[in-house]
């Protein structure tokens, strides 16, 4: 079985709220991948073999993560255009996925891989809700990558037998390297390694949701 955790919003220049009350992009970003993945986990520990992919992207190498603000309500919090605020949802991406790794392994389960990819810079409708849509700029100047060459990476981790048993990673798109659309294991931010801040945001994730991981073999 796969679980790709794909859904996303990008940078609305305005703080905005889910119908539950988060900041849009924290609430769509990562708590709905971690509510999802928590109430489909029994099916995936049913399985033979499961793999869940978390779609993360390039911007969380500066995104930062405030415990006391994660709603980004304080003055000035929600800053440079919604830029912030997706920079601290796509490292929570990534600090879940580690998370997630170590909290199956842990529990002695290891049928269920976890792993997260930035798809790369896509020619997709993502940027509609930019302040300034520097979109066409990018792909006018060849910095797209097509679709189809973004779900490469997403495709290859769900699908990979040499991937079957790869879990707690990050892979990334290799257009920087001279390879659009294609994805290869990389090392993540230095924030994202951080083991106190991962098992904090999964708790506080845990309590938001109301979603819990019984990690139990059936």
């Amino acid at each position: 079985d796969v679980l790709v955790n794909n859904a996303g919003v990008l940078a609305h220049p305005e703080r905005r709220l889910t119908k539950d009350g988060f900041e849009m992009q924290f609430g769509v970003n990562h708590l709905g991948h971690f509510a999802l993945t928590a109430g489909l986990m029994d099916s995936l520990l049913a399985s033979d073999a499961a793999r869940v992919i978390n779609v993360t992207s390039l911007a969380h190498t500066w995104g930062f993560i405030d415990f006391d603000d994660l709603q980004l309500e304080k003055a000035f919090a929600y800053s440079f255009q919604g830029w912030r605020a997706y920079g601290q949802s796509k490292l929570c991406n990534v600090l879940f996925t580690y998370q997630l790794h170590r909290e199956l392994r842990r529990a002695g389960i290891h049928h269920v891989h976890t792993n997260a990819v930035h798809p790369g810079l896509v020619d997709t409708s993502i940027s509609r809700n930019l302040a300034l849509d520097f979109w066409p700029a990018l792909k006018h100047f060849g910095y797209l990558i097509s679709a189809e060459e973004g779900a490469r990476g997403q495709i290859r981790l769900a699908s990979d037998p040499e991937l079957g048993k790869v879990s707690g990673r990050y892979f990334t798109d290799l257009a920087q390297e001279g390879k659009p659309g294609v994805h290869s294991q990389r090392a993540s931010s230095n924030s994202s390694y951080n083991l106190e801040n991962a098992q904090r945001l999964f708790d506080i994730s845990s309590e938001l949701t109301n979603c819990s991981f019984k990690f139990i073999n059936p």
